[in-house]
């Protein structure tokens, strides 16, 4: 596996602090709703709106940690696991039954029947692509866990039977949060599946299984600096194990072979986060420094 250098014993990049601590610090805001409860007027709808513009992408965090976990020690990643489990409605495993062992290996057994949706680029395509592919990939992980874990007790390529109970775990938690406050919870899962979906559907629409046309590649530094390079994505499915810091140069090694309508400038879509302001204040930041530098002199 290609892992960033080790610049702890716990964790292995300096670079995942921040992907760590956003977590830690938004699973106490996730479960104010249910603690607190969540009225129905203007306030409510501050708050609800607050919350999940600040927690949207829980779910690109728990991808990026399946491929490369954080941190070196097992108990800590399993913690992180369900931190964004509960966040995003999806386990570990599950990301790992429907994107790694499937997606990554070009089976789309999962997702038959979306070829018109994947041929060309629109809106309706992506719309529905998002929303049919949804309940997908929740229903059938968890029907695999109870074939092979319940019933035939696999335990390669993973152990079918903790994953059954993993995600079985999740679901009450989930049903509680809901039950608490459905109008809230309930929209903020479904959303989260769906935008899962439209990522992957902006990621490889118009693509095919050539060696180097089979993903789309976003270049622009908001994107990718908000994204963990996640825009550099031929570099990630030829390396998928390689921690994001690794992807630019892995990048810059093939972007000559990538044909170049996989290559976009821009995406705008899932950049509505907070790390879009943090993007834009530690440039004004640098800009800053930079002028004030140039007048010393």
């Amino acid at each position: 596996m290609e892992q960033a250098a080790q610049v702890h014993p716990w964790i292995k990049s300096r670079s995942d602090v921040p992907n760590v601590l956003r977590p830690l610090l938004g699973l106490p805001l996730f479960l104010v709703p249910a603690w607190a409860g969540m009225s129905a007027d203007m306030s409510g709808i501050a708050l609800a709106l607050f919350i999940a513009f600040t927690l949207n992408d829980m779910n690109f965090l728990l991808h990026q940690h399946v491929h490369c976990p954080v941190f070196y020690r097992p108990w800590l990643n399993n913690t992180l696991d369900a931190v964004l489990a509960v966040m995003t409605g999806m386990t570990a495993s599950s990301w790992h039954q429907h994107h790694v062992l499937r997606h990554h290996q070009l089976d789309d057994s999962w997702g038959k029947g979306f070829d018109w949706e994947m041929r060309r680029r629109s809106v309706l395509g992506a719309v529905s692509y998002s929303v049919r592919g949804a309940p997908i990939i929740i229903v059938r992980p968890y029907w695999e866990t109870i074939r092979r874990g319940l019933i035939r007790d696999e335990k390669a390529p993973l152990h079918f039977r903790s994953a059954f109970v993993l995600q079985t775990l999740n679901f009450l938690i989930m049903a509680l949060l809901i039950s608490r406050v459905p109008l809230f919870y309930g929209p903020f899962y479904a959303l989260v599946w769906t935008f899962t979906r439209r990522t992957d559907y902006e990621n490889h629409v118009g693509c095919d299984n050539s060696a180097f046309g089979f993903a789309n590649n976003v270049l622009n530094e908001r994107y990718n600096w908000i994204r963990n390079n996640f825009g550099l994505h031929t570099a990630h499915h030829l390396h998928p194990d390689a921690h994001w810091t690794s992807l630019p140069q892995f990048h810059g090694e093939i972007v000559e072979r990538i044909p170049r309508e996989r290559i976009e400038s821009i995406r705008w879509t899932r950049t509505l986060n907070p790390m879009l302001i943090a993007f834009e204040l530690a440039r004004a930041i640098r800009s800053w420094r930079q002028r004030r530098m140039a007048t010393a002199f």
